[in-house]
């Protein structure tokens, strides 16, 4: 998926290590037993392919160790199937930020905002457009790189 490519790339030319912050790839039969029960298909399953999920930057020693996604991280498969099941939604959860709120795809695709309900985007590939065409707010904190979509 080169949105996501393109997406990390941005996050790399300002110095954050996003390759190093992805895991590998979920496996076939996982991402297969997901969309099984959740009912998503389409993107986010092919994103699930690429990486599942990424490590938790805060548990990192990794220089420029960061969120994937704008103030959250980007769960594993078996993390959103949690998430999923305990919420009951129609929509899929693949990020989680601080505050237990989440980024989530639709059955159609949308990526929606399960805190406010708002649609980010009519699709994942688009929302990842989105983001690596976005001006980015970094912030430098005694050497500690943060960033948010402006």
């Amino acid at each position: 998926m080169q949105a996501w490519e393109n997406w990390l790339a941005v996050l790399a030319s300002h110095g954050f290590a996003a390759h190093a912050m992805t895991r590998p790839g979920a496996s076939e039969q996982d991402i297969a037993a997901f969309s099984a029960k959740t009912g998503v298909h389409g993107e986010l399953l092919d994103l699930y392919r690429l990486s599942d999920g990424q490590l938790e930057p805060w548990r990192s020693e990794l220089p420029g160790a960061t969120d994937l996604f704008p103030c959250a991280r980007f769960v594993p498969l078996a993390e959103a199937l949690e998430l999923w099941q305990d919420w009951q939604e129609p929509r899929v959860p693949f990020t989680l930020d601080a505050g237990g709120e989440s980024l989530a795809v639709s059955l159609s695709g949308e990526v929606v905002d399960m805190e406010t309900g708002t649609v980010m985007a009519a699709t994942l590939v688009a929302y990842l457009e989105r983001l690596a065409t976005s001006a980015l707010e970094i912030s430098d904190d005694d050497g500690v790189l943060t960033w948010d979509v402006c």
